[in-house]
């Protein structure tokens, strides 16, 4: 075993004495040796779950209530009845892009969107700029009274707010509660 040893301690010596040049000079490049095998392709990861859409781009407005007065008949026979929302949230980009979705509180504190009908009366709106028009209209084409006071939500979603959450049924209150984070 000591033999062995010294033999190979006296053969690093060697090589590292006769292994220098002396000058220091670098030696020729040795030929390319041939190309490797191609390595075989890894699987792919998992995909990452998606983040919570915030509501960054959500107006939701606080509850607008009308009273009798706001409240005008268009037809002689008060058939329709129509009032006005003064929303200056509703601007060109919300108009051309976005949503505007309007809900009515009924009995109970349960929200339902715009148009609905209920009984002898249907409920619509239309969206402008800075604003929305409510309309009540009787079923029956007999005359309805004025509507009196009503409680409206207003929910404006942007374009990009929208395309986030392209699933949501906008016309369902609870959906759009959640999808977008509204508090009551």
């Amino acid at each position: 075993m000591k033999n062995l040893l010294k033999k190979m301690a006296i053969l690093s010596i060697a090589m590292l004495v006769f292994g220098c040049s002396e000058d220091g000079a670098t030696g020729a490049t040795g030929a390319t040796g041939a190309a490797g095998a191609n390595g075989t392709n890894g699987t792919n990861g998992t995909n990452g779950t998606n983040g919570t859409n915030g509501n960054a781009n959500v107006i939701g407005l606080a509850d607008v209530t009308t009273t009798p007065a706001s409240w005008t008949p268009t037809s002689p026979s008060q058939t329709f009845w129509s009032t006005t929302l003064q929303i200056p949230e509703i601007t060109q980009a919300v108009y051309d892009r976005g949503i505007v979705s309007v809900f009515k509180k009924f009995q109970g504190g349960i929200w339902n969107p715009l148009p609905y009908s209920y009984n002898n009366e249907s409920w619509n709106q239309g969206i402008f700029l800075g604003g929305i028009n409510i309309f009540c209209v009787s079923n029956s084409g007999n005359a309805i009274n004025n509507p009196a006071a009503q409680t409206f939500r207003v929910v404006i979603i942007t374009a990009s707010n929208r395309m986030a959450n392209p699933n949501t049924n906008w016309n369902n209150y609870d959906e759009v509660k959640t999808a977008l984070k509204l508090k009551d």
